[in-house]
This record gives structure tokens, sequence and C-alpha cells, in this order.
């Protein structure tokens, strides 16, 4: 809730959208990084805390990741993309499904996973920032945006 709410509120303040929507998932990105941490936590409630903690992160990331989706597609076309989107998602579950499988077959245990999942979101934030430098919004009739390139 806090990442979509954050948001709304920077963005309702005058803040720009390429700041709040790449500055939240940035932040969002570096509060998972500590979740391998909770393979050596000494105690539940720390571990569960550093996982819960890595939820809500995602949660925060996806919440700003399925908003960037609307503010740089023109509005009829929303749905498509993020319907892409989640189906490229599900694949990708398959994927990580069937490689957590055989890591721990192969008894590597837990800690390659949740270093993956430690860095997974710093590597999204990076490619969303590579094939979108800048996020603008424009002014014009109602779904019309634009990406402005890097120079």
């Amino acid at each position: 809730l806090l990442g979509g709410g954050i948001s709304t509120r920077l963005l309702q303040r005058g803040y720009g959208v390429n700041a709040v929507r790449k500055g939240i998932m940035l932040c969002a990105a570096l509060l998972v990084l500590p979740v391998p941490v909770a393979l050596t936590a000494h105690s539940y409630p720390l571990a569960i805390a550093i996982i819960a903690l890595t939820l809500a992160a995602h949660q925060a990331f996806s919440t700003n990741l399925f908003a960037l989706i609307a503010d740089v597609v023109p509005q009829e076309k929303v749905g498509r993309v993020t319907a892409f989107g989640a189906f490229s998602g599900n694949i990708g579950g398959l994927v990580i499904a069937k490689v957590a499988g055989l890591v721990l077959s192969a008894g590597l245990g837990y800690l390659p996973l949740f270093g993956f999942a430690a860095i997974s979101y710093l590597l999204a934030i990076g490619w969303i920032q590579l094939l979108v430098p800048v996020i603008r919004t424009v002014d014009g009739p109602p779904g019309a945006r634009e990406i402005v390139p890097a120079h």
C-alpha cells in the first residue's frame, strides 16, 4: 500500500513521473537486498520480518511497474501490454520453478535462489532505465504519453 500511496502523493505534489516511478522502484529493489540474511537469522521472528519486508518491497515494485505501463502506453493499449507482461511473468515463473527444483535437487540449498531474488529487482530497474531512460507525461488528449530517449 505504501508504494502506491507514496507515488500518488508525490505525483500530486508535482514531482515528475520519471523520478517518482523509478525512485520508488529503486527503493523497493534496495529493500529486497537483505533477503538472503533470512537464511542465517538466529530467530524465526527476524527471518519472518526480513521475508515480510521483501514481500512488501515486491508489492511496491509491482504496483509502480503496473502504473508505469499506464504512464507510457496509450490508454487503449494498456490492457494488451499489461496482459503481455503478465504472460511473460508467468513464463518466467515456470522457468524459475524449474531452476529452483534443479538447484534444490543438486543440494545447493536456498542461498542461490535467495541471492538471485536479492539482485533481480536491481537488474529489472537497470533494464527499465536502459529501455526507458526518461519517462515524461505530455499534455494532450487522454492517454497521450511520450517516452523521451536519453541523449
